[in-house]
């Protein structure tokens, strides 16, 4: 009998593999590193971009509210197949800010992280044909934004949200599938797709495991 063992934070954004089979430790970067190849070609629909356009404020305007938060003029989800290069495209926004965007990322290297259901928001101009600030929502506790700071380029930076997380277990023994398996051990749909593309690369999830194995999933 083997047993594989995870470790699931934020909503399955990052992970760690303790065992699985007998197999030695592998980090979240590891593994990460399997799924960090380019977003194929795929033709974009603009109606999947979500256009934010607040309604006017009713009653006076008070000139004296100070930082008062812009909403972004676009807000789209990353699906499955989809470009960076190409959602800038369908907004209009120009490649070369795509470009400055990356140039700030090189030492974060946090776009090459994106994966579908992850959130893009972009602010623009007044003009609306440039690019002043870009913002990567990985889960409710994380995001980056890419602030204009000049002609010359973008400033990265990270937040973290702080709070508190609350972890559950889910365990059980592989009898049929894994998926039927996992749905036992109260797994939802989502979350055992995502196990799955994650770790399709390490383990053939019809061969590789047998009846009675184990399985345990940490998820906070």
């Amino acid at each position: 009998m083997s047993t594989f063992k995870m470790t699931v934070l934020s909503k399955f954004i990052n992970y760690k593999l303790l065992s699985i089979a007998g197999l030695s430790l592998v980090t979240v970067a590891t593994v990460l590193s399997f799924r960090s190849s380019p977003i194929q070609d795929v033709e974009l629909d603009i109606a999947s971009f979500t256009s934010v356009n607040p309604a006017p404020a009713s009653g006076p305007r008070n000139d004296s509210i100070k930082d008062v938060v812009k909403p972004p003029n676009y807000e789209y989800q990353i699906q499955s197949g989809d470009t960076l290069s190409e959602i800038f495209a369908k907004l209009g926004i120009p490649l070369s800010d795509m470009q400055l965007v990356m140039e700030a990322d090189l030492d974060n290297l946090r776009i090459d992280t994106l994966r579908p259901g992850h959130l893009l928001r972009f602010w623009l101009d007044d003009s609306g044909q440039r690019l002043d600030k870009l913002e990567l929502e990985f889960n409710a506790a994380q995001r980056v934004d890419y602030q204009r700071v000049n002609e010359g380029g973008f400033e990265f930076e990270e937040i973290t949200l702080p709070g508190t997380w609350k972890s559950s277990v889910a365990a059980g023994s592989i009898y049929g599938s894994f998926s039927v398996s996992a749905q036992k051990a109260g797994l939802d749909f989502s979350e055992i797709n995502e196990i799955i593309n994650l770790l399709k690369d390490k383990i053939n999830f019809s061969r590789d495991l047998k009846a009675g194995d184990t399985f345990e999933v940490v998820v906070a």
